[in-house]
């Protein structure tokens, strides 16, 4: 699958980009937890991102996200399909581990991913 797509560690990227890790406050929004930051893919970020939204908040809320995503990057869409496999796997493999949370509608949510995307296979689990 790397191999398939060209990552470019060119930029700062957060490692690990999702709902929890944005805090406002008057109106003025921060990202917090550089604690994975690193020179690395922003596709990258945005693949996980989107992966969270979808199984924690439901496939109708990972589309609108997704689609906002789309508007302001083009460069992903070829390349999207084998970011969200790298995201599945990470949570896969953090799931393992138990540090993720997940219910069954989680769950199904993941295989659902799994089940659509052409680098995956829900035997992984």
């Amino acid at each position: 699958m790397i191999q398939r797509v060209q990552i470019r560690q060119k930029h700062l990227i957060h490692g690990d980009y999702n709902l929890g890790n944005i805090v406002e406050m008057n109106g003025k929004y921060t990202i917090i937890d550089w604690t994975n930051g690193q020179y690395g893919d922003p596709r990258y970020d945005m693949a996980w991102s989107f992966f969270l939204i979808t199984i924690y908040n439901g496939e109708k809320y990972g589309e609108f996200y997704q689609a906002e995503l789309r508007a302001v990057n083009s460069s992903m869409p070829d390349e999207e399909p084998a970011f969200e496999a790298l995201a599945w796997l990470r949570w896969v493999l953090l799931s393992r581990g138990g540090d993720v949370p997940g219910d069954s509608e989680v769950m199904r949510r993941v295989l659902n991913i799994a089940a659509q995307n052409p680098y995956l296979h829900a035997n992984l689990l």
